[in-house]
């Protein structure tokens, strides 16, 4: 005869973790293999206290393996939190083959979900921006797929970048149209965030730099011209010839860091410096 479902709201601490996860592996059950990077993520949001309680459960079989819940078992014994968990007992131990395969939801989904206005365009602009931001290249845009962040990071730094998120979108629509003859809206949104919340430059600096660039009709260095019309030229050859993304964003930071040091460089060197080896912004780099 099957056991029933039983159901409640417990505090699991560190002791009843270690319990419950070893335990199970003392029956020989591995659960699956432990994806260290989630679990560091968990453990840093339980120790930082920004971890929410979602009603997702630690699902128990009859004799107690553990079914589901591995990675915030094993956050819980790193950080050493007390925290409210979910417990199912008596799961049937067949159904284990059913947990985590249903559809999931993407960044745009918890976004919409959330209430954020232009979900969309501030999904594009958060992708973009990982993409920018986790690599030490500057990857292409199906890049960001292969750096393999959780969507609930993504979506955590979208919520706590949420007023810089919205001045970008604001700013940037401000000369949207132009934007797509020079690079498409997303990936500029991208490299706005990039240079202000990873390197910390002023915003005000980053959309000045920006709307130059964009809209053409002033500047105020001489190098951002020169990679206005690197662009055009290369917006306007065929795509075998086409310089590569990587290439094009290295000039991009190198116009950048010549726009905050009033130092000019002619297209020959700017294309040059995207074949060096990549000197990130912080540095006074003169090729």
């Amino acid at each position: 005869m099957e056991k029933e479902f039983a159901c409640r709201i417990e505090n699991i601490g560190p002791e009843r973790a270690k319990q419950l996860l070893y335990g199970s592996m003392k029956q020989g059950w591995i659960n699956r293999d432990e994806e260290k990077k989630r679990i560091k993520m968990y453990t840093d949001e339980m120790l930082n206290d920004k971890w929410s309680f979602t009603g997702e459960s630690i699902s128990l079989s009859p004799t107690f393996k553990l079914l589901n819940g591995h990675h915030r078992l094993k956050a819980i014994e790193i950080s050493g939190k007390t925290l409210p968990m979910v417990v199912v007992y008596n799961v049937p131990e067949a159904s284990f083959y059913d947990i985590d395969q249903g559809y999931g939801r993407s960044t745009k989904d918890n976004l919409k979900i959330a209430g954020v206005e232009k979900y969309e365009k501030h999904s594009s602009s958060l992708n973009k921006y990982t993409s920018s931001s986790n690599s030490k290249t500057f990857m292409s845009e199906t890049d960001s797929r292969k750096l393999n962040i959780p969507k609930r990071e993504l979506c955590h730094t979208y919520r706590d970048n949420q007023v810089i998120f919205d001045l970008v979108l604001a700013n940037s629509e401000k000369f949207y149209r132009k934007s797509k003859s020079i690079m498409a809206p997303a990936d500029m949104r991208g490299q706005m965030l990039t240079l202000i919340l990873k390197y910390g430059y002023k915003k005000e600096t980053v959309f000045d730099f920006f709307e130059q660039l964009i809209t053409g009709s002033h500047y105020s260095n001489e190098t951002i011209r020169n990679f206005r019309r690197i662009i055009e030229n290369n917006n306007s050859v065929r795509k075998h010839t086409k310089l590569k993304p990587e290439s094009v964003r290295i000039m991009l930071y190198n116009t950048f860091l010549a726009y905050i040091n009033g130092k000019v460089y002619s297209e020959n060197k700017l294309i040059k410096s995207s074949s060096l080896p990549i000197q990130m912004i912080h540095a006074d780099y003169s090729f």
